[in-house]
């Protein structure tokens, strides 16, 4: 491993322990330092997560249980808000939220508490990472959450997800010789129509560079009011802004100073 990429890695697990204690106290930083070893051997975050086990994070006053861990997604969706922290962009009680790329579900989890009334649709399409969403919902009783095991993209029907690390599994294919899993894909419009959703108050979406492809069909902008999407390298950002700006909806793309990612914002006017 190069000096800089070791600088970058120990860079990286700094900030997740100290987040750690920070959100769920020293024992949990302390279990996940100890791991550090079969963390760096095996190149996984997530053996360090699971061996927390069970933790439960206060937010306004109410209470999530997490069965399974992410520190880096808890402290971007949670922490920052980095989906619904800008103005106009707050979940409100009885909306109905699309997470598209819930991962374990910590978008989900979050909009579920601040939205009891609501609805929640969280889409994932990789195995395990699809059974850790449902056991952290079943762990905190919410009834107003479904989850649907696919992958958001241009069409319905089988197809390949390229696995990388836990966060980061894709549809687009980044390199030669990469682990594939076959999964069912679907449009936002069929995810709708199978859900009966005729408007959606809020649209998340972190679908690792497959978000051009859900932009080749706009038939659904006309039904969502608020969209936050993470944007990935790979995609053409220009096109989806202009896609989004061409049916009403002003746009604002940001970069995030402390993790670098970049976000869009659209709300419909």
């Amino acid at each position: 491993m190069a000096i800089t990429q070791l600088f970058s890695r120990l860079s990286s697990e700094a900030g997740i322990i100290f987040d750690s204690y920070r959100l769920f106290g020293i024992r949990k930083a302390l279990i996940f330092t100890i791991n550090l070893p079969l963390i760096w051997s095996r190149d996984m975050n997530r053996i360090g997560y699971e061996a927390m086990g069970r933790s439960k994070l206060k937010i306004e006053g109410k209470e999530l249980v997490f069965v399974h861990l992410d520190i880096p997604f808890i402290n971007e969706i949670i922490v920052q808000r980095s989906y619904d922290g800008k103005p106009g962009f707050e979940i409100s009680d009885g909306d109905v939220v699309l997470d598209l790329g819930a991962n374990v579900g910590v978008f989900s989890l979050y909009s579920a508490l601040k939205n009891p009334n609501g609805r929640i649709v969280s889409v994932e399409p990789e195995t395990t990472n699809f059974r850790f969403l449902l056991e952290n919902v079943k762990a905190n009783n919410f009834t107003n959450v479904v989850c649907e095991k696919l992958a958001i993209s241009n069409s319905c029907g089988k197809t390949w997800l390229y696995l990388d690390k836990p966060g980061s599994n894709s549809l687009m294919q980044p390199s030669q010789g990469q682990k594939v899993q076959e999964c069912e894909s679907t449009t936002i419009e069929y995810l709708m129509e199978k859900n009966r959703i005729r408007k959606v108050d809020f649209l998340k979406m972190d679908i690792e560079g497959a978000e051009y492809k859900v932009f080749e069909s706009i038939e659904w902008l006309s039904s969502v009011k608020r969209i936050a999407i993470e944007m990935h390298p790979v995609c053409d950002s220009g096109l989806i802004v202009d896609r989004l700006k061409e049916n009403g909806f002003s746009v604002e793309v940001t970069k995030n100073p402390r993790s670098g990612e970049t976000y869009c914002y659209a709300l419909h006017d």
